[in-house]
């Protein structure tokens, strides 16, 4: 019995257990995981994709409000004006936009207006525009018609001129911030894109175009562009900021004129 217990333990001890070998994948499991992982990619990709729109979005409101802010400091400094566009005539035929004015003021003076400097120029465009970065390393050297940016209200109706003595080609455009009647239903600056090419430098398709006109396009064939979620970031002359649909705009702006992906439509 006690000769039995010690064989059964010995036994047990010393004889070699048969090794358990997993099975491998088969092709069939395989390609079942690697169908399963481009399920749950496709389902993924467009959710991060509009979460990444959604934050260029945000981010563009900020860059609005800040210009907001800017743009009405800028105003209270001189008289509650905000200059839209200074076009000098001599030597030759330049358009410097509102964006060079607050950004880095011009030697050029007219009106007794001069340049300010309280915005950086990465506020003053789109982060979504592939443009802009690229434009304000160039366009804020006070050449050409540069200066590019968002997109500011040039309607005639809210528009004033001042002419500068001895030069008929120039002329200072402003807008007087106290004079605007409905500033919470009206468009100050917006996104805004060039359609089409131009001879000048600086006009280039696709780029933001610095003025937009509520019935037509603007000087450089500039539309309000609905580039974030098939809408446009508008700031509105009370500093609020919209997002809004083509039809949003029209029915809140009276602004026809816009552009899809590059293409322009109008009401």
């Amino acid at each position: 019995m006690k000769n039995n217990l010690y064989s059964n333990v010995f036994a047990s001890h010393c004889i070699p257990r048969r090794l358990t070998v997993k099975k491998p994948f088969s092709l069939i499991e395989l390609m079942v995981v690697i169908s399963i992982i481009a399920i749950l990619i496709a389902i993924l990709l467009p959710a991060l994709k509009q979460a990444k729109a959604r934050a260029y979005q945000t981010l563009c409101s900020n860059n609005l409000k800040q210009c907001s802010l800017g743009l009405n400091g800028y105003a209270v400094d001189y008289n509650g004006a905000v200059t839209q566009m200074w076009r000098h005539g001599l030597p030759s035929s330049h358009n410097h936009w509102w964006p060079l004015w607050v950004y880095d003021g011009p030697t050029l003076t007219c009106g007794n207006e001069i340049g300010s400097n309280i915005l950086k120029a990465g506020v003053l465009g789109c982060p979504s525009n592939q443009y802009y970065a690229e434009g304000v390393k160039t366009d804020y050297g006070r050449t050409g018609n540069g200066n590019k940016g968002y997109g500011m209200n040039h309607d005639s109706n809210i528009i004033n001129t001042i002419k500068c003595a001895g030069d008929v080609s120039s002329g200072w455009k402003y807008i007087s911030l106290d004079r605007i009647k409905r500033p919470s239903d009206t468009l100050f600056i917006a996104d805004s894109i060039i359609i089409g090419e131009s001879s000048t430098a600086n006009t280039v398709k696709g780029r933001c175009g610095t003025d937009i006109q509520p019935a037509g396009k603007g000087s450089d064939n500039t539309y309000v562009d609905m580039i974030h979620l098939n809408g446009a970031n508008v700031l509105f002359f009370d500093g609020h900021v919209n997002h809004l649909t083509p039809t949003a705009l029209y029915d809140e702006t009276k602004f026809t004129m816009y552009a899809i992906k590059g293409v322009p439509y109008s009401f």
